[in-house]
């Protein structure tokens, strides 16, 4: 008889054994930084007035001082790098596909 597929969701669950919901809820909020920096890459990219460009610039700045803590974090404390983080990301959305970008309830 063969050995049962891996599933995404049994591989979140060992993550979570592993490295536990706080560190999976940093690299969840690390996406979420990302993905928010992507959008203002974006309307800075279209946006003709300098102000607005210099804002935006500045914004997507500050979501690379928070990004690059939590990738420091993660690397220096849990040895997650940037390829296991987004298995980990891809995991999780595919065990937890409706509600994976709220993070894990620390309580259960």
């Amino acid at each position: 008889m063969a050995a049962k597929k891996e599933t995404a969701k049994d591989r979140l669950y060992k993550f979570v054994e592993i490295y536990g919901v706080e560190v999976i809820n940093k690299i969840i909020e690390r996406h979420n930084l990302a993905t928010e920096k992507r959008t203002w890459f974006t309307i800075r990219f279209a946006e003709k007035d300098p102000m607005i460009e210099k804002e935006c610039t500045e914004t997507m700045e500050k979501l690379d001082e928070k990004i690059y803590k939590i990738d420091r974090e993660l690397g220096d404390c849990y040895d997650i790098n940037d390829k296991l983080r987004t298995q980990i990301i891809r995991d999780i959305k595919k065990a937890r596909p409706d509600d994976w970008m709220m993070g894990f309830d620390l309580q259960g």
